[in-house]
């Protein structure tokens, strides 16, 4: 079981790469992006290493790296790296989702609210209805009731 929990984080990683890849290759062009690049594809081969040692050894080198994976220090954990700057708002039109907005954390209720109103995905369920209340539990959900 913890065999598969590990390997999925691997691939979560990698996938989560390959996603940024796809959206905007040009990203990784710039010299921090490509540190940040390799510095991610060779985590993802320390932490494979004690899985797949002989696979990991060899892409280990072709990565350029003089010593063994093996005797490399082992990625240290920061817990700052973790805080994310934004969130996902769920924002509902009278009880049912219509839309997700990734939105900034500094952001006051009232420009929130002027960002879920002005959302191209809601447009046509306001138009020509007046907004009767805006809920908004901070950092998780926004709903408009129109009438």
């Amino acid at each position: 079981q913890k065999f598969n929990t590990a390997i999925s984080a691997q691939m979560e990683l990698v996938n989560e790469i390959y996603g940024l890849l796809d959206k905007d290759s040009k990203g990784f062009e710039s010299g921090e992006g490509k540190y940040v690049l390799k510095e991610a594809v060779l985590a993802i081969l320390q932490t494979l290493s004690p899985f797949a040692p002989h696979l990991s050894e060899e892409l280990w080198e072709a990565a350029g790296q003089k010593e063994m994976v093996g005797l490399a220090s082992w990625p240290k954990f920061r817990a700052d790296l973790l805080k994310d700057e934004t969130f996902l708002l769920v924002v509902q039109v009278n009880g049912k989702v219509r839309d997700r907005l990734s939105l900034p954390k500094n952001l006051s209720e009232e420009a929130i609210k002027q960002r879920v109103l002005e959302s191209e995905k809601l447009k046509s369920f306001l138009e020509g209805k007046q907004v009767k209340q805006f809920i908004y539990v901070p950092e998780r959900i926004a709903n408009v009731v129109v009438a």
